[in-house]
Parts: C-alpha cells; structure tokens; sequence
C-alpha cells in the first residue's frame, strides 16, 4: 500500500513538474509573426505604430496567458484557468491579428480545440459553451452558462468565416444561433411597453436573456445578439435570422437614457411558471459596451437592408457614447476612459463599424480612444515580468497602476489591450 502510495506521489509530482515547465516556457515558443521593433523606434505613420504594438502586446499575451500544448488558457500569468469571457478575449484577438496578417490563423486550430472544454452538451443537444471550463470536451455545467459569451463567439466565427470562407466557422456560428434563438429568445407583447407609458414599438420586438437564470433582458446580451444575428443574415440569407436581428433591435432604444446611452437591463414581474406580465424597471449604469455592440447592430442592419433609419441610430449612438464616456483630463489631447478596457475595445468596434459609412464625423471617437490607449502604453507599460520579457501595461490608461494592487495583469484585460491596437492598426489600414 505505502509503496502504491509512494508512486502516486511521484507520477503526481512529475505531472505538475512538466505542466510548470510547459506553462514557463512552452508557452515562449511562439515565434512572432512580425518582430516588433526596439523600444523608442520612431513610426513613420499611425499605422505602422498601431501594428507594432499589436503585435508586441499580442506576443506578450500568448506567452504569458496561453499554453499550447495543453491549449488552456489562464487568468493570471502561468496560474488559473480561464472562464469562457477570457477564452472569447484570446479568439476575437487572435480573429484581429488574422485581419492583419492571416499566418495568425495557424493559431486557430488549438485555440478551437481548447474552446471544446467550455462546451455543453444536455440530453445529447449542444446546449451552448459554459462560463467555465470543463474536465474533458463537450463536459462543461450547461448550468452556469452566460448567454452573451454565445453571441460574442457566434460573432467572431461570422468574421472567421469571412476571412478564410471556411465552413466550419459558418456551422459553429449556426449552431449557436439555432440554440440561443430557442433557449435565450424571447418575444415581448407591445402592450408591455405602453402600460409602462413607454411608446409602441413599431413591429414585432424581442429580446435576448443573459444569463441561464432568465431574470431580465439586458444591453449586454441584446446588442451583441442583434449585431450576430444580423451577420449571420449577411453570411447565409436566411430571413429568420434577419427577423431576429430586427425585432432585437426594435427593443434597444428602451434602454437609452436621457444621455444617449443605455441602461443596462429592463427587468420584469413575472408568474410562477416564469411567464413576463409587466415591466418593473429599466436601471443598471451605463457601460461602453452596451453602446458599442449597439452601434454595430446598427450598421450591420443598415448594410443587410439598407433602411437609413439604422444609419442614423448608429451615429447617435455613438456620439453620445464619446460625450459620455470619454472624460476630459488635465492633459490635452488625452481622455480618461472607464477602466474595463475589453468594455472600451466592444466601443471601440462599433466605431469601426460605423468609420466605412461616416469616417469624418466618426474619425475624433477613434482619435480619442487612440490617444487614450497610446498614453497608457507610454506611461504605464512594465516590460519585464518574472525574469521574462513581457509588454503589459494598467487598465486605467490615463492613471496607470493603483498603488494597492499594483500588479494585476488579468487576462481579459490584456488581451483586449493587444486587440484594441490590432483594431486601430485595421481602421488605419483602410
């Protein structure tokens, strides 16, 4: 028994000894794509300096966050495991850099097999990717899923298979519709609205959960689902995903308040079996996403259908959204912007979506952001970490570290910070 013992303790002890080897220094295999250049270097324009950056900051997120021969991806550098919204940050990234430069696509075959752990299956159905990663593939607690991690990879395997015209990217993108339209989708009576004293909506109005718990509807879950179903419109044709696009759409003006921004959920009271009878509230603070993922619902629709009347939602949207959000400071040309930076990069692609359609007005939103972004990187940037280079720098671009906590490099956060310089280095490259 004692000598039983005795080798459980040493094959546990070799295992973790290869996974910390593997975390410290597998995850340095990567090659980049593109050598970033020296610290100092001088650009010879916004594009140049925008993909640099792209690619030292995305370099830097690999080798710290993602292992590769076990495609997990963790939370801190080398040390807990990621949640499904950490694993989105490294697909969208990953999506942005392949926009840039397609070699970043020879990453996606791993990264797609690491995803398999967060995905659910429930009496044999697909039944959506969970919140946390699970022991083996298809094995993940369909219980503690988030609906809004759903639409945002339906959203980016739509632009996946734009990029490479790769079928598996359109079906794990359909699957995911097929199932949020059934489990996540709900149809809302217009006589909700007007008991509330609220304005009819005109025509059919629906709106997405976000969680499993179905105890609102929310900007989070709604936006990104109008804009996904919209691009799977564009994409396939199918009219069902177009009438969802638009009855989601319908419902997203009632969560603007009276700044032009939105509310973060409209709640309900409800019966026992669950079933909506009245309005009970529109509350929540405003967040940059929930005006980003709007703003792209917008244009999606107007380039599915060209109605002008969504042109002109997206341009209120955002710019409201920039008189909100991006607060004056005591440095010229700088704005403070909230500190949850893959909120900011969520606004930051609404911009995107709406610069092909109105570049001129649309161009100071994105020179605020740009601004914003490049002070955190001149100011706040720690290139060193653990005896390894690494590019990470604080999620308060304008502040720079805390002086509690002054070290948080959290996953989420800093992949978004690579994807936000990978999306500028995009707009500038059109």
């Amino acid at each position: 028994m004692k000598k039983r013992k005795l080798i459980k303790k040493i094959f546990i002890s070799f295992f973790f000894a290869v996974f910390v080897i593997v975390a410290f220094f597998g995850t340095g295999l990567y090659l980049s794509v593109r050598p970033a250049k020296a610290d100092g270097a001088v650009y010879a324009t916004e594009y140049e300096k925008d993909l640099d950056r792209a690619v030292r900051l995305s370099e830097s997120y690999y080798r710290s966050y993602y292992i590769k021969g076990f495609n997990i991806l963790t939370y801190y550098p080398y040390r807990g495991v990621a949640s499904c919204w950490e694993y989105i940050g490294l697909i969208s990234l990953t999506y942005k850099m392949a926009l840039l430069d397609t070699a970043y696509l020879k990453r996606m075959d791993g990264i797609l097999d690491g995803l398999k752990y967060y995905r659910t299956e429930h009496n044999g159905a697909f039944s959506g990717y969970s919140a946390w990663r699970g022991a083996f593939k298809n094995s993940a607690d369909y219980r503690e899923l988030a609906y809004d991690d759903n639409m945002w990879l339906g959203r980016d395997f739509v632009g996946l298979y734009e990029l490479t015209h790769d079928k598996k990217y359109l079906d794990l993108a359909v699957e995911i519709a097929e199932f949020l339209t059934k489990d996540a989708y709900v149809r809302l009576d217009s006589s909700l609205f007007t008991d509330k004293g609220l304005a009819a909506p005109d025509g059919a109005v629906g709106g997405f959960y976000w969680a499993y718990e179905k105890d609102a509807v929310h900007a989070c879950s709604t936006g990104p689902a109008a804009q996904f179903f919209a691009a799977l419109y564009r994409v396939t044709g199918n009219e069902a995903y177009l009438g969802i696009a638009q009855s989601t759409f319908r419902f997203l003006p009632y969560l603007v308040n009276d700044e032009g921004v939105f509310s973060d959920f409209m709640s309900f009271n409800k019966d026992a079996d669950n079933n909506i009878l009245s309005i009970k509230d529109i509350a929540g603070q405003p967040y940059t996403y929930n005006s980003g993922s709007p703003i792209t619902a917008a244009v999606e629709l107007y380039g599915a259908v060209g109605e002008a009347q969504y042109l002109d939602y997206a341009k209120a949207w955002a710019r409201s959204a920039d008189e909100y959000f991006a607060e004056a400071t005591e440095t010229e040309s700088v704005k403070r912007y909230p500190t949850m930076v893959w909120f900011n990069l969520i606004l930051l692609n609404g911009y995107t979506a709406l610069y092909r359609y109105d570049a001129a007005n649309t161009e100071p939103y994105i020179s605020n952001i740009q601004n914003a972004i490049d002070y955190g990187f001149d100011n706040s940037r720690l290139t060193g970490f653990l005896g390894f280079k690494r590019d990470f720098f604080s999620n308060d671009w304008y502040q720079g570290w805390p002086e509690k906590y002054p070290f948080s490099p959290i996953a989420l956060q800093m992949s978004a910070n690579a994807e936000i310089y990978a999306t500028l280095a995009y707009i500038r490259s059109l």
